[in-house]
């Protein structure tokens, strides 16, 4: 399973959980890695692992238990990513002696039980091509689910940008609107004080010529 190392695990992640084993059964836990991605952004690798064990929700302490632990944490700025997987996916094979899962190992087991199925009668050959072929067939459906995990990311993280984009450019408008309608209402002030200065100018020439009068008035 794959989850982002920067993330907190939700309600969904314990349902696909659940919903797995309910498919599956308990024993693909016994073939189940835990890839996190983002590793680049938890720090050093031993105390993220530290802080995931001890704070983790429940039901994921529960999944790394039966995982036996199982986790590779993705850093994209190393080159070591796909050897750690690789490591982890022997792992897998070497625990569950080489069969990959499947609802038919508790049958097939059962019949190794009662010798009806014998190691013995595969040659060191197909033995050394059945490891291969399960090593690739594992290796494949982990890399296609990383893969679609990181599909998924980076979608999400250009839905964001999207939208934040979007929001950025609303606010633009929304200052560039705000500047107009600030010029305008500054362009009509200017207006009404322009009229007030000619309509003041106006009066004080007119007091002036009432003043004149009153004098001439005066003086007969």
């Amino acid at each position: 399973m794959v989850f982002s190392a920067t993330c907190r695990f939700s309600h969904e992640d314990e349902k696909t959980v659940e919903s797995i084993k309910l498919l599956l059964g308990d024993k693909v836990l016994d073939h189940m890695i835990l890839v996190f991605t983002h590793g680049d952004l938890v720090g050093e690798e031993i105390s993220w692992k530290k802080k995931l064990s001890d704070s983790a929700p429940a039901y994921l302490q529960d999944m790394l238990n039966l995982c036996k632990n199982r986790v590779v944490l993705f850093n994209n700025k190393t080159s070591n990513k796909m050897k750690k997987l690789l490591d982890a996916v022997d792992s897998v094979i070497s625990s569950n002696d080489g069969y990959p899962f499947s609802n038919q190992i508790s049958r097939i087991q059962q019949a190794q039980s009662r010798e009806e199925i014998s190691v013995d009668e595969c040659s060191v050959e197909q033995m050394s091509k059945m490891k291969k072929d399960i090593h690739d067939e594992c290796l494949a459906q982990l890399a296609k689910m990383v893969e679609e995990k990181l599909n998924s990311t980076i979608t999400r993280l250009e839905k964001l940008l999207l939208e934040e984009q979007k929001a950025r450019l609303e606010s633009e408008n929304e200052v560039a609107e705000a500047l107009l309608r600030s010029e305008k209402e500054i362009k009509k002030l200017s207006e009404i004080l322009q009229k007030a200065k000619q309509e003041t100018e106006s009066t004080q020439k007119e007091m002036e010529k009432l003043k004149k009068r009153v004098k001439t008035l005066e003086k007969k």
